[in-house]
């Protein structure tokens, strides 16, 4: 009787302590699994402000129609990325004159190939809360599609 006892209670110990062993370590990988995103997500947050730099985005010229505003966007011509054009587009946000948004409009960023040191691209935003003589200014932006 005394060895069943015995052999009950090394087996309930020996659950015990893989049950808490078990808790322990899905709690580490969770923890560790939520490093991770959080470093992946900063570490694409960086590129994504290194890859904006880079292409050196500007507003060359601006036609103002009746219902919407043209915008002629000038960016370097990074000749050995072609999966910027796939992964990123060109995000515009329209202001009026006392700073209220009135308009927001994207392009996909061109898949040129050339020689040049600039690439243009034409960009055409309809303007959606009140009319095209409010425009005052725009702001440019990349954004991960």
């Amino acid at each position: 009787m005394e060895l069943y006892k015995g052999f009950l209670w090394g087996v309930g110990f020996a659950l015990a302590t893989g049950l808490i062993y078990s808790v322990l370590i899905s709690t580490l990988g969770a923890s560790i699994e939520y490093g991770y995103k959080n470093r992946l997500k900063e570490v694409s947050s960086r590129q994504l402000s290194l890859l904006a730099e880079s292409l050196g985005l500007e507003i060359a010229r601006t036609s103002i129609g009746s219902k919407e505003i043209t915008f002629a966007i000038k960016h370097m011509n990074l000749k050995d990325s072609s999966f910027v054009h796939e992964t990123y587009k060109i995000s515009l946000s329209i202001f009026n004159k006392s700073g209220e948004f009135i308009s927001k409009c994207e392009s996909d960023l061109p898949n040129e190939k050339s020689t040049d040191e600039y690439i243009y691209t034409v960009v055409e935003c309809p303007i959606i809360f009140g009319g095209s003589e409010d425009f005052d200014h725009a702001k440019i932006s990349i954004k991960r599609v």
